[in-house]
C-alpha cells in the first residue's frame, strides 16, 4: 500500500504520526507532500533563516516516521488556489501512484490549509483524466481521507496509535521551531495552543479520539466519500 499526504506546512503530516509509523512499520510506502516550506511560522527568524530550518526539521520528522518527504515552494501564508498547483500536486500523485490520501479538511480556517484542501481534491480529480498530458499516466485514488479537526464530535475513521504514540510524539519533537518556539510559546495569540507542552497536547487529543472507539490513543479522520453501501445476506455482529 502506499499513502499520500497532501499538506500545506511542514508538521502538517504530525496529526497522522502514528498513523504513518503503523503504515511505515508494516512495510507500506508513505510519502509527505508540503506545498511551503514555512517561512512565515516564527516570532523572531525572519523567512530566509527559517526556511533552511523547516527543511531540516521537516527531513528529520518524516525519517523519523520511516516516511518520504517531497516539498514544494509556493509562499507561507498566500497558498493559491491555482490551475499551476492542482496540476503540480496531480503530476505527484500521478507518480507515487498512492491507495490512499490524507489531505486537510475545509474545518480549519487557516487559508493555506483551505487552499490546500481545495487544490488536493482538484488535483485528485486531475490525475485520474487520461487526456490531462501532466508528463505521466492517468491515475484513480481509490481513497481520499481528511484529518479530523474536532477532537469532541465522532469522526469516519479511527486508526489505533497506542504502540506508536511515542514515535508520533519524537516527530513532533522534530519540528522545533513550531511545536516549541511558534505554538507553545505563542500565549493567548490566534495560533497558539493553550499549553506548555506539546507532548502532552498531543496524548490528550489522541486519549479523546482513542476514547471513540475503545482504545487507549487513536488519530481519526473522515472520508471525502463514504464506502460504496455493500448489500449482505446476513448482518454482522
Amino acid at each position: 500500500m502506499t499513502i499520500l499526504l497532501i499538506g500545506a506546512h511542514p508538521d502538517d503530516e504530525i496529526s497522522a504520526g502514528g498513523t504513518i509509523t503503523n503504515h511505515t512499520r508494516a512495510g507500506d510506502r508513505v510519502v509527505v507532500l508540503t506545498a511551503t516550506k514555512g517561512g512565515m511560522g516564527h516570532r523572531t527568524r525572519p523567512t530566509h533563516e527559517l526556511i533552511p530550518i523547516r527543511e531540516k526539521e521537516a527531513a528529520t520528522a518524516a525519517k523519523t516516521m520511516g516516511a518520504e518527504l517531497r516539498m514544494l515552494d509556493y509562499p507561507d501564508g498566500n497558498v493559491p488556489v491555482s490551475t499551476d498547483l492542482v496540476n503540480e500536486i496531480a503530476r505527484h500523485i500521478r507518480d507515487i501512484r498512492p491507495d490512499i490520501i490524507i489531505t486537510l479538511s475545509d474545518e480549519t480556517f487557516h487559508p493555506d490549509h483551505d487552499a490546500i484542501h481545495h487544490c488536493a481534491l482538484k488535483a485528485y480529480y486531475a490525475a485520474s483524466l487520461p487526456l490531462l498530458t501532466l508528463g505521466l499516466p492517468a491515475w484513480d485514488v481509490p481513497c481520499v481521507l481528511y484529518y479530523a479537526e474536532d477532537v469532541y464530535r465522532k469522526h469516519d475513521l479511527y486508526v489505533d496509535i497506542t504502540d506508536t504514540i511515542d514515535t508520533k510524539i519524537a516527530a513532533g519533537a522534530c519540528h522545533a521551531s513550531q511545536y516549541t518556539e511558534w505554538l507553545a510559546e505563542g500565549g493567548s495569540s490566534i495560533d497558539g495552543w493553550d499549553y506548555t507542552s506539546f507532548d502532552e497536547a498531543f496524548r490528550r487529543e489522541c486519549r479523546i479520539y482513542g476514547g471513540h472507539c475503545g482504545v487507549m490513543y487513536a488519530e481519526a479522520f473522515d472520508y471525502m466519500r463514504p464506502p460504496a453501501p455493500r448489500a449482505l445476506k446476513l448482518l454482522k455482529g
